[in-house]
């Protein structure tokens, strides 16, 4: 049957794909390596859809011609298709063999080992949810057999999350006292008080109050409580509790006060870097007026500089002036000095001048008689 269904698939197939030039060379279109390798191969093609409904509906048809058996061949193709559609529907068909293969298992610890496997090869799937709940249901079937406080303990441990851990955890502590009935002493009491006060003590350092060692303590003192209510030493739980109550009152006032340092630690901080912010934006304020007074100073000593330069050439130039100046009053000096000549020879000139003026007139007034 399943050779007439590859055939009958084969021939739908090769109808549409037969004007493709690299489908026709195929020596083998029935075969899942020859079709896994043309698809890697030629993946622009034409016929890739073809080759991979006819890959997809191979694994399809060995699912059900063979059962189980074709579990190999889905995780082949799931792996290879993983990001594909085709790949997705096959979980779905993979998980419906698997949960077959459990079904059919005689061993509970084998059917427990299925779903698990399952889980482990997808865990990343919605479909790897549905197999834990089958796990966890199998599991809890297992312990239930098994029908002690200590089996039921373990699948809490293992399952923590599971829908039976409720239940599981009523049957573990009424197991439990059930197993104390037998043994009921004085002697017994005392070491069960012990104990919970060991387990007390353990659980005020426990960070976790979920973990089993919580719930040990708490199953202990129902096992007390229950089957020896009628001894005197019984009130050790009511005393371990009584502990318990001020150890998480004081948690709670150490838990408070590690709220508020940390609240205060957290403004202080917080109070801390805005100061920071801002004396490193006074600061960098300051080093900017910093380096604009330098740029300004070095402004000030370059016009000092220059104004130095300025002097250097005007003294020099009063110097040449001076010099000048001096010169001037020698030529000065000396111009009066030849003046003083020359005002002394007009001197002499007028005297001569009037010495003659007045010989002329005696002259005339001789010569002339007037």
């Amino acid at each position: 049957m399943f050779k007439v269904l590859i055939l009958s698939i084969f021939i739908s197939t090769s109808v549409f794909a037969g004007v493709i030039p690299e489908w026709q060379s195929l020596p083998n279109k029935i075969n899942p390596n020859s079709l896994d390798q043309f698809i890697a191969v030629y993946p622009q093609s034409e016929a890739v859809p073809i080759a991979f409904t006819l890959r997809y509906q191979i694994v399809q048809g060995v699912g059900k011609a063979q059962g189980v058996a074709a579990i190999p061949y889905y995780h082949d193709f799931i792996v290879k298709y993983r990001d594909t559609t085709a790949a997705y529907q096959s979980m779905y068909e993979l998980f419906e063999l698997y949960k077959k293969r459990a079904t059919g298992q005689q061993n509970i610890d084998a059917k427990l080992a299925t779903y698990l496997e399952f889980m482990f090869l997808y865990p990343n799937t919605e479909i790897a949810l549905v197999a834990k709940r089958m796990a966890e249901q199998t599991a809890f079937e297992k312990v239930a057999k098994i029908d002690t406080s200590a089996a039921y303990e373990d699948f809490i441990q293992l399952f923590p999350n599971a829908p039976q851990v409720l239940v599981a955890e009523e049957l573990a502590t009424d197991r439990a006292i059930k197993y104390e009935e037998s043994s009921k002493s004085k002697a017994r009491v005392n070491k069960l008080c012990t104990y919970l006060g060991e387990l007390g003590n353990k659980l005020l350092s426990a960070k976790d109050t979920d973990s089993s060692l919580h719930r040990h303590f708490n199953r202990l003192k129902k096992v007390i409580l229950t089957n020896y209510a009628t001894y005197n030493n019984a009130s050790c739980v009511r005393k371990e509790e009584h502990h318990q109550e001020k150890m998480a009152a004081l948690n709670r006032i150490e838990k408070t006060i590690k709220t508020g340092n940390a609240k205060l630690i957290k403004v202080f901080k917080e109070e801390s870097e805005k100061t920071r912010q801002v004396l490193r934006a006074g600061f960098k304020q300051l080093h900017l007026d910093n380096v604009n007074a330098q740029q300004s100073l070095d402004t000030i000593i370059n016009g000092v500089k220059i104004l130095h330069e300025h002097l250097v050439e005007v003294n020099t130039n009063l110097r040449g002036i001076r010099v000048d100046v001096q010169k001037v009053g020698e030529y000065i000096k000396e111009s009066n000095k030849k003046l003083d000549v020359l005002h002394r020879d007009l001197q002499q000139v007028h005297k001569s001048i009037v010495k003659f003026n007045q010989d002329f007139n005696q002259g005339m007034l001789f010569k002339f008689g007037y």
